[in-house]
């Protein structure tokens, strides 16, 4: 995670004297501000599921399956502490993985952020901060299922 660190959320969650903080508000303001220049920069190069994600809440849902298989990984969601998600469970399947990192133990954390890249070695680079951890993904699509 290049703009939503885990520091920053730290500051902005973790110490209540600091909740307030304008300084910390502006630096929360400021790294939207940046990622959503960056974003802007390189969303029309991501895959179009990509994108569609890039639109979607995944915000407070939390993980409840993971599996992998040659170059696949499925995470399943349940989004229904989301107020903007419909669906009670949202399935990702990642194909085309050509790396993957932090993914072992993320059964029960809560999806807080996420970032999009262009990849050199797939066609799109995911990082997600989590609630006690974060992963990144590396492949060619992403494929939505909403249940």
């Amino acid at each position: 995670m290049i703009y939503f660190t885990r520091q920053l959320l730290k500051e902005q969650q973790g110490d209540p004297s600091l909740q307030n903080n304008i300084e910390v508000e502006n630096k929360w303001k400021m790294a939207i501000e940046n990622y959503q220049r960056h974003f802007n920069s390189v969303e029309s190069s991501l895959p179009v599921s990509v994108q569609k994600l890039s639109r979607m809440s995944l915000h407070d849902g939390v993980i409840i399956d993971i599996s992998k298989k040659e170059r696949e990984i499925t995470i399943v969601i349940d989004s229904s502490s989301n107020y903007e998600e419909q669906s009670n469970e949202i399935k990702l399947i990642f194909k085309g993985v050509e790396f993957f990192n932090g993914i072992d133990n993320i059964i029960n954390e809560w999806w807080l952020y996420e970032e999009y890249y262009l990849s050199k070695i797939g066609r799109f680079e995911l990082n997600v901060l989590l609630t006690n951890s974060e992963f990144t993904i590396i492949a060619d699509e992403v494929e939505i299922i909403r249940n």
